[in-house]
């Protein structure tokens, strides 16, 4: 019985943690020979590693993946925050005059207006 080839573009020699693995597994599939193992390893110990990694190079020469935590970062505290009473109901009070029903609406343009404001009068400063 014939193996099928091997797909030679999974070949990443210097994979070093769960930030090159998308876990798709298809690397476990195409190795006849056992050498490809999921093994446990912790979130703090994988970032504070600064190897160069096969997909992405070196943690501290990515400035766009520090943005990123720190996107995903406010994201959750200003989810936090949007769940309180406070926030609920000061959104209800704005909604009720505009006639909606629900405070989503209210609360969507918010969240873009929170994210391009910010933005928008840095520029300003800049000029």
């Amino acid at each position: 019985m014939n193996d099928p080839p091997l797909p030679r573009h999974l070949a990443q020699p210097r994979k070093r943690g769960n930030l090159d693995c998308t876990f798709c597994i298809d690397c476990a599939h195409a190795c006849p020979h056992d050498n490809v193992a999921l093994v446990d390893r912790r979130t703090i110990e994988d970032l504070a590693d600064d190897a160069p990694r096969s997909n992405i190079g070196r943690i501290s020469n990515r400035v766009d993946l520090a943005m990123l935590a720190g996107v995903l970062v406010f994201g959750a505290f200003a989810n936090a925050i949007g769940m309180t009473e406070p926030v609920t109901a000061w959104l209800r009070e704005i909604s009720m005059p505009l006639g909606l029903a629900t405070d989503r609406l209210v609360a969507f343009v918010g969240t873009i207006l929170a994210a391009i404001v910010p933005r928008a009068s840095a520029g300003m400063e800049r000029r």
